[in-house]
């Protein structure tokens, strides 16, 4: 009898201790609320570097995955091959808003960001020594409710009547896939894109063709996902990968 009501006692005392989720290796203990994740999983982060590459990191889910892209345009980070996707790990503590990327789960191994830094309002992501390159500053372009924000980089350039050096990016058809694409700088009119997808950690390289633009508004076609048009600040898929839906996506450079 008095182990049971020991039992109960105990059963009794931890229904009311606070739910509490540990991630990425015990970076950090949210308690007191039935939503444990990070609350980075769902936002994405984009910017271009000191050289112009445009850089985007995505924070998937829960368990710390995280993945970066950058243009196919010829430049590379000193030091280190500059293109493509990687699967990395984080691990953040959200009391300080203070995290590290250390190390791949795929790809190309030794390479990895390393330590960032939140900002207060959460929209400004800074890694200290971007791969060892030096401070890099990072804008969210996707909030935690995986709602794509407002296009926060200003003085965007007007489109010319190529796609040459442009940047357009947006939640995609799939579920939180944060998709960007990036038109080489060294393109002309039937040039190359590069098109990576956060859901899966790739980036593809396609060619687009048919390409025709005058007063503010052109068309044309990209190898597999299908054809396309751009008005003003916005380039939209009419029949993204043939799921015969279509998907918008807005100027970011």
């Amino acid at each position: 009898m008095k182990k049971r009501f020991l039992y109960l006692t105990i059963f009794i005392f931890s229904l009311l201790l606070p739910l509490s989720c540990e991630w990425a290796g015990g970076g950090v203990e949210i308690t007191g609320g039935e939503n444990t994740e990070c609350p980075l999983v769902n936002t994405v982060f984009a910017g271009e570097d000191s050289g112009g590459v445009w850089i985007t990191v995505a924070f998937r889910d829960n368990t710390g995955a995280a993945c970066f892209f950058a243009a196919k345009d010829g430049r590379e980070l000193p030091g280190q091959p500059y293109d493509g996707s990687y699967d990395w790990t984080y691990s953040y503590d959200a009391k300080t808003k203070a995290g590290i990327i250390t190390n791949t789960t795929g790809g190309r191994e030794g390479f990895a960001p390393g330590s960032f830094q939140l900002t207060n309002t959460e929209k400004t992501l800074t890694f200290s020594n971007f791969g060892g390159a030096g401070e890099l500053s990072l804008l969210r372009v996707r909030d935690a409710d995986a709602v794509d924000e407002a296009v926060p980089f200003s003085d965007l350039d007007e489109l010319q009547a190529n796609l040459d050096g442009t940047v357009w990016a947006a939640t995609g058809f799939r579920t939180k896939d944060w998709t960007t694409l990036s038109i080489a700088a060294d393109s002309d009119n039937a040039g190359t894109l590069i098109v990576s997808h956060s859901f899966d950690v790739t980036s593809f390289l396609r060619e687009y063709s048919d390409y025709s633009y005058s007063e503010g508004s052109g068309s044309g076609n990209l190898s597999y996902i299908g054809p396309f048009t751009v008005s003003g600040n916005t380039f939209t898929f009419t029949n993204f990968y043939g799921h015969g839906v279509a998907v918008p996506f807005k100027s970011m450079r």
